[in-house]
């Protein structure tokens, strides 16, 4: 499942389409090699950005790393 490639003339979004199409097949392998904890579904809501990302606490790491 490779995407397919924007605009010839354009390696910009050659190159940028190539990286999305391989992480796209780096999330399948390895949710296959982890047993498919995600479903098919929730990996296709990954492809499409309609997940709501996490938050990362920096301020709680600088008070567990002081």
């Amino acid at each position: 499942m490779l995407a397919v490639v924007s605009s010839p003339t354009s390696p910009k979004i050659a190159l940028d389409d190539l990286t999305t199409a391989q992480m796209h097949q780096l999330i399948y392998m390895r949710n296959t090699q982890f047993g498919n904890p995600l479903p098919r579904a929730r990996v296709a809501e990954i492809f499409v950005d309609a997940i709501a990302l996490g938050s990362f606490d920096y301020e709680q790491v600088v008070r567990l790393l002081a």
